[in-house]
């Protein structure tokens, strides 16, 4: 069933005479009546035209492939005019006030999202909502528009609609189930996002909402090793950066291996038939602020204690005036003011990404373990022992294990790269990530235990154990150590 918005108006393909304007009562008594009881509309994005023919018209240029990626349904295609590249369009873009026909096409799917819920408005039944590129704020504007809750599931491909949007949408329809297919390396839709719309933001077919996501919204990167095991599961193999493409902005509807993760989203299939542990993969900077935040919560505010129990001199939120001084010698952190007291949490947070996060190359280990599942208590032990000894004995420690776990001539350097980076992703191969971690607190213990200050910070013991799973036996460790 076809529905054409354009021009303001709705419109009917009449057999012979071209077509003919619609009013919302005739699209109830000639259009929606015949609707099934449960429809999944299809919203086309950017540069289309549905009452032209050819390569415009989203009606045999896109749909088709869409209902065959998405399998038999009761079908709703719905065509609004979003600007195609001509001279028309852009002369009409230029007349309404837009510098280019994709910022007049991102007005125009508000007023299309907000005709369609009227039109849905109409309807009684089930609906379902799959929408590609610019479609997705078409159907965002409409999501705003309906009752909360209406509809049961969206599906975004390679969404053009700005995260705040979404969230905004997914936080109020707190009972439709959301599935967000994005791309990264979507540069088509990144330069259309940044550049070209009237507003700026990022664009949910490039990032996803990741941590802002509420529970009922999903975001899936299709060529992130993570959702392997889903693929799997289907029997299937997921692609959503063609390698042998630059602008492969339609590679999530058009490359059949993504086609059985999308029926199963819609049909209630595995793995979408039950509540699902969605795997998140964080950013760096998520990563840190994460890492940061429980730091701060360990190091305290300001402390001043006698020089045999804490050789650093007085310390606030984990920066000893011992180190800050020898840190002001840099010429990078030469303007740092003098007193640990007057340092800002600006200045805290660049200290530690610095000076202890980035040089251990934790985002990219970090990354490996979000890749296998591990979880990250291994990545923030590595990062919360360089604070407290240094970069180098904390590259140490785990260069030593990993060459003594997987038996290889590994370089004991105190400098995380390349070698260091692979013998880890090795050490995660294998299956190793929980031995590997109760070893490296365990030598962690030995040498926090002899050194000559220990005893006056009983505290730094049952720090190190915290990061043991909760289900290991920590005395068991502790003795061992």
């Amino acid at each position: 069933m076809e529905v054409i918005f354009s021009n303001n108006q709705f419109w009917k393909s009449q057999s012979g005479n071209g077509f003919q304007p619609h009013s919302t009562d005739e699209m109830k008594r000639l259009e929606i009546s015949r609707w099934p009881t449960a429809i999944t509309i299809l919203i086309h994005g950017y540069s289309f035209d549905p009452m032209t023919t050819g390569p415009d018209n989203p009606f045999q240029n896109q749909y088709p492939i869409w209902k065959r990626a998405l399998g038999k349904r009761g079908y709703v295609e719905f065509g609004w005019y979003s600007a195609p590249r001509s001279f028309p369009a852009i002369w009409s873009a230029w007349r309404s006030g837009h510098r280019t026909t994709y910022g007049w096409a991102w007005d125009l799917a508000e007023q299309a999202g907000e005709a369609l819920a009227q039109a849905l408005s109409l309807y009684d039944g089930e609906i379902v909502i799959v929408a590609h590129s610019l479609g997705s704020r078409v159907a965002n504007c409409a999501l705003n528009k309906l009752p909360v809750n209406r509809v049961s599931k969206v599906m975004f491909w390679n969404g053009a609609d700005y995260i705040r949007n979404a969230e905004r949408v997914a936080v109020r329809s707190t009972e439709t189930r959301f599935l967000n297919i994005y791309c990264p390396d979507d540069t088509v839709l990144e330069r259309l996002g940044d550049v070209f719309a009237p507003d700026s933001g990022r664009c949910i077919g490039n990032d996803g909402l990741s941590e802002q996501a509420p529970r009922n919204w999903i975001d899936v990167d299709l060529d992130a090793p993570v959702y392997a095991d889903w693929a799997e599961q289907l029997e299937t193999i997921t692609r959503g950066d063609n390698p042998y493409e630059v602008g492969d902005h339609w590679e999530t509807f058009r490359y059949p291996g993504n086609w059985p993760l999308y029926r199963a989203f819609l049909n209630d299939m595995p793995p979408f038939a039950v509540k699902t542990d969605i795997p998140v993969v964080l950013s760096a900077d998520q990563i840190f602020d994460r890492f940061l935040e429980n730091l701060l919560k360990r190091e305290g505010g300001f402390v001043h204690r006698r020089e045999s129990d804490d050789p650093g001199g007085a310390t606030s939120r984990g920066i000893s005036s011992r180190f800050l001084s020898s840190l002001r010698l840099n010429d990078r952190w030469s303007q740092l003011p003098p007193d640990v007291r007057k340092l800002t949490e600006k200045q805290v947070a660049e200290i530690y990404r610095e000076i202890f996060f980035d040089p251990l190359q934790l985002p990219e280990i970090a990354l490996l373990c979000q890749t296998c599942g591990t979880g990250l208590s291994l990545p923030e032990f590595l990062f919360d022992i360089a604070v407290m000894s240094g970069v180098r004995s904390s590259a140490v420690l785990l260069q030593e294990e990993l060459a003594d776990s997987l038996k290889i001539p590994l370089a004991v350097d105190g400098i995380v790269g390349p070698q260091t980076i692979s013998a880890f992703s090795d050490m995660l191969d294998r299956r190793k990530y929980d031995q590997c971690l109760r070893s490296l607190v365990a030598s962690r213990l030995r040498w926090l235990e002899q050194l000559s200050h220990s005893d006056a910070n009983p505290g730094w013991i049952s720090r190190t154990l915290s990061f043991l799973p909760a289900v290991d036996d920590q005395t068991d460790i502790s003795s061992k150590a």
